[in-house]
């Protein structure tokens, strides 16, 4: 009789080669619905409105400059919808939330672990959360900034997290899971499992009780957090998913390391458009080509945010800082500048009137109209 462990080690090896090959199948069937799909998004809009008014965005400007990280950050948090308070995590062991209206630290939290990825900010204000290299999620009380709970059950890393309620939240992990934890017992809730690759990133929409996945495999896919399989999945292509973020109840954009972006619609499920900047080709814009000093020489996607119109387009590049699309004429308006070396977030608030962009030079910009 052959070894247990013989024996899973086996069934691992067809359970992946079937996913690959369960994924040339969907890069076929991608094909298909390409073949029959006669327009996209902003030749429709070209179509509908030939002449319309272009979108101003020159009067947009800087505000504050947020000091007092002295490593990377990490990952950044508009606080509840009304709120102008902001939660900034980094590597140098610390979360700070900010009044992004006068410019000052609120509150400097102590991590127990210095190595943090990613950080979250519940709806209600009340809680934070963290979570990076050391396969744990803790969730720290805004009012005492003291530790709540530890939340331990995946294997590998913490890549992002969201809440999905004030006290749920969704972490997704080098483990290739997604977990849905109550925060207040401390416990799992439910486990979705079925991406091949590292779980790159998360798009939570509170509202539906959905959250949107990105992996390392390619794939995006669309969560009922009630149920453990997707009920939506998209080949997104050969590339790593390096963020997903989601613009309406049924639209929501995904980004890639070969620096494209492609918006979805679960209606026709399916992509409706894509978003390729001229620096990615040889004739390069000498206003966007600005390689940041100490950043990785790709053009990868590392945050994507929606204005609060759906309009506009904000998008972050690992050697390209921050640029500005029109989403509907799918043209580049501008960059928001200024950082010294990579900027690696950025997020609009819930009021749609401010917007903030991190970096590894451990500054934080806040950005609005002038």
């Amino acid at each position: 009789m052959s070894d247990p462990q013989e024996q899973l080690k086996k069934l691992q090896v067809q359970i992946t080669q079937s996913k690959r090959e369960t994924k040339q199948l969907y890069f076929h069937l991608d094909r298909v619905l390409k073949s029959c799909q006669d327009s996209n998004l902003t030749t429709v809009y070209r179509q509908q409105v030939p002449n319309g008014p272009p979108v101003r965005f020159d009067n947009f400007g800087l505000y504050h400059v947020l000091r007092g990280h002295f490593n990377k950050i990490s990952q950044i948090r508009w606080g509840p919808a009304d709120s102008y308070y902001l939660l900034s995590s980094s590597q140098d062991g610390f979360m700070i939330i900010w009044d992004t209206l006068t410019g000052y630290k609120v509150k400097a939290i102590p991590l127990d672990v210095q190595w943090v990825l990613s950080c979250a900010y519940s709806p209600d204000g009340q809680l934070l959360a963290s979570g990076g290299l050391s396969n744990r999620a803790t969730i720290y009380n805004f009012e005492s900034g003291t530790s709540k709970a530890v939340l331990k059950g995946h294997t590998c890393y913490i890549s992002d997290m969201g809440f999905l309620g004030p006290d749920k939240l969704i972490t997704a992990s080098g483990d290739m899971n997604c977990i849905l934890w109550d925060v207040n017992r401390a416990i799992q809730v439910n486990t979705y499992v079925d991406h091949l690759g590292d779980v790159l990133s998360l798009a939570v929409d509170q509202k539906n009780g959905r959250f949107v996945s990105g992996a390392s495999d390619g794939y995006a896919k669309v969560w009922d957090c009630r149920s453990a399989c997707p009920v939506y999945q998209y080949v997104v292509g050969h590339n790593e998913v390096t963020v997903v973020e989601q613009l309406t109840d049924h639209l929501f954009a995904a980004g890639t390391d070969d620096g494209t972006i492609k918006l979805f619609d679960m209606r026709s499920d399916g992509e409706i458009n894509r978003y390729n900047p001229p620096f990615l080709a040889s004739t390069v814009p000498p206003a966007l080509h600005q390689n940041h000093q100490g950043a990785a020489d790709d053009s990868s996607v590392t945050s994507i945010a929606f204005s609060s119109s759906g309009r506009l387009m904000f998008a972050t590049y690992a050697d390209k800082g921050c640029v500005v699309w029109d989403l509907l004429a799918n043209q580049l308006l501008g960059e928001l500048s200024g950082h010294s070396n990579q900027v690696n977030q950025v997020r609009v608030n819930g009021q749609g009137n401010g917007v903030a962009t991190s970096s590894w030079d451990s500054t934080i910009k806040i950005w609005g109209a002038t």
